[in-house]
């Protein structure tokens, strides 16, 4: 996409502005979220909330532009959640240390 021009022709503004809203409201808004958050939390709890990151993405890219949920990507969001839920478990079993 990047060496050849695309084939409908001219890129949109709206598409641009989309792009540009997308990459710096929810992107840098996470890293932003995600730097404050190293401030005032444990690692380890910062670690394991950024590690549900690909499911917003996968959410919002269904929301907004309309990007298909294969069962592919719902098996890779079931570990991502059942990898949290035992971390927490683990967490309250034998503490945070």
């Amino acid at each position: 996409m990047l060496v050849e021009p695309p084939a409908s022709g001219a890129v949109r503004w709206q598409a641009l502005g989309a792009l540009a809203f997308l990459g710096l409201g929810g992107t840098g808004l996470a890293y932003v979220l995600l730097a404050k958050g190293m401030q005032r939390l444990a690692a380890a709890t910062v670690g394991l909330v950024s590690s549900t990151l690909p499911l917003f993405t996968m959410t919002e890219a269904h929301l907004l532009v309309g990007e298909r949920i294969t069962p592919y990507l719902l098996a890779g969001a079931a570990f991502v959640v059942t990898g949290a839920v035992l971390i927490v478990q683990h967490q309250r079993a034998y503490g945070r240390a």
